[in-house]
């Protein structure tokens, strides 16, 4: 796989769909808290962009993998794994890479936070992974629009904001400490942070909405139940 392929392959491109919110977020919490830590904004960020990927990768190799109909619509160019010809193993070993990456950088994001970003990272992951793959992917369902916005708009906006600030000053704070679990919300702040976020959750679903109508014929004769199907 060369430089072209794998860019094809993860959609580089909208990639600037994950990172508008980090960036936004980060400059939020900056001007809000005025707090920033470049560690930890280097370890989320590398973390975030490489699930994106994985989830991107993952995305076209489902489709390519069960594809009902593999002609018109441009199909053999949209999909990079049959445009570039490229092998089973190694869009696997591509995507396995992408996930390590992006789980070693979590972990690590996690240590030097708190036990919260375990939680939100590990339900992020889960959601990014059964959104392009299993029995019913999410991306499949009416549903992709609504979890694509709220857990990139609002989650990573949250995320971007709160690895950033101390301790003391966390939004969330959730502490295992000899046997106890601590749970403290500053509800204003986070209600602050939604309202914050919104444009962004709903210009993702936005951006999410569009690509399942210009894909809706493909959709069909695959069987893929995109919200546009519903809606008509």
């Amino acid at each position: 796989m060369n430089l072209k392929s794998f860019l094809s392959l993860v959609e580089i491109r909208t990639k600037i769909a994950s990172m508008l919110p980090l960036l936004i977020g980060t400059l939020y919490g900056v001007h809000r808290f005025d707090f920033f830590n470049p560690l930890n904004f280097i370890f989320f960020f590398i973390s975030l962009i490489f699930i994106d990927m994985a989830t991107t990768a993952i995305n076209h190799f489902y489709d390519f993998k069960n594809a009902k109909k593999e002609y018109g619509y441009n199909y053999d160019i949209h999909n990079p794994v049959k445009n570039y010809g490229l092998s089973n193993k190694t869009v696997i070993k591509t995507i396995i890479i992408l996930l390590i990456t992006a789980i070693i950088s979590g972990v690590i994001l996690y240590l030097r936070t708190n036990l919260l970003i375990l939680l939100i990272g590990g339900l992020s992951f889960f959601v990014g992974i059964t959104y392009s793959f299993g029995p019913i992917p999410i991306s499949r369902t009416p549903f992709g629009e609504l979890f694509s916005g709220f857990f990139m708009g609002f989650f990573i906006f949250f995320i971007a904001t709160h690895i950033h600030l101390p301790t003391s000053q966390k939004i969330i704070n959730l502490i295992y400490q000899n046997y106890n679990l601590i749970f403290e919300i500053n509800i204003i702040e986070l209600i602050y942070i939604f309202l914050a976020s919104t444009p962004l959750i709903l210009s993702i679903s936005n951006i999410m909405l569009a690509n399942n109508i210009s894909d809706i014929e493909d959709d069909k004769k695959n069987d893929r139940y995109t919200l546009p199907i519903y809606i008509g």
